[in-house]
């Protein structure tokens, strides 16, 4: 039998905990992870191991019976080490290339519509766009779609006072143009996240917010993606990814 270390147990239960907790939004009992942990380690093992992970605040137990959920501590360390690497299925990359190839999106106001739709109806979240031209100085404009897909979110579902922070803060937009020109200056990261607490803005301590720069013929471009901490980071991010790849392709 190979042994492993204890950092390899520990990255691969927390990795199992996330995943499931993000699929189903439901605490991670210790039960379920021995029935995924594909090594000969004893149910106490795993135990002690989840216990080990709370007590480093990467997953917490919501009530005393229940399993383990994430924290934002245990997300952040997720996506900067656990993400699996996962390909666009090529449907979606054949809409996004229809984006640009539809005569009617020449007009810059009809391809930021036609992005921010595609993207809140592909990752079922609201998509935002911060768009200024590159060279006549004016005004960044923010466009958004998909406000629908908050009140759709189990975590948002029953918090009134949530949904109403968040579509205020979408209406007000100074919010999300200060988030999208800090991530400007992210120069080293294809994809910036805002995890929870990170969020510089405590409104949206409940949420994670993506962004990415795309280049959109004379326009500088900046694409966000916002819903709760639980989401797909894996899809979202390579899809953003692919997304700005795709605009840069259409620069040339």
């Amino acid at each position: 039998m190979i042994r492993e270390n204890i950092n390899e147990r520990n990255n691969k239960i927390l990795k199992i905990v996330m995943k499931r907790y993000i699929e189903t939004g439901l605490p991670v009992g210790s039960e379920y992870v021995s029935k995924q942990y594909k090594c000969d380690i004893s149910p106490a093992t795993i135990r002690n191991t989840m216990a080990d992970l709370e007590e480093q605040d990467y997953i917490t137990q919501p009530h005393t019976s229940a399993g383990r959920i994430p924290t934002d501590k245990g997300y952040r360390y997720y996506v900067n080490k656990l993400l699996d690497t996962v390909s666009v299925e090529e449907d979606m990359k054949q809409l996004a290339s229809e984006i640009f190839a539809s005569p009617q999106e020449k007009d810059i106001d009809g391809l930021i519509d036609s992005i921010s739709h595609f993207f809140s109806c592909a990752m079922g979240q609201v998509s935002l766009m911060l768009v200024s031209h590159s060279q006549q100085g004016k005004k960044e404009r923010l466009f958004f779609r998909g406000i629908d897909r908050i009140i759709e979110q189990p975590e948002f579902r029953n918090n009134i006072d949530q949904i109403k922070t968040i579509l205020h803060l979408l209406e007000e937009q100074d919010v999300f143009i200060d988030l999208f020109k800090k991530d400007m200056e992210q120069t080293n990261e294809s994809v910036h996240l805002y995890i929870g607490s990170e969020n510089p803005y405590e409104e949206l301590d409940e949420c994670t917010f993506l962004s990415a720069k795309c280049a959109l013929s004379d326009y500088r471009g900046m694409l966000g993606i916002l819903g709760p901490k639980r989401m797909d980071y894996e899809k979202i991010i390579s899809q953003l990814q692919y997304f700005t790849q795709l605009c840069e392709q259409e620069e040339e």
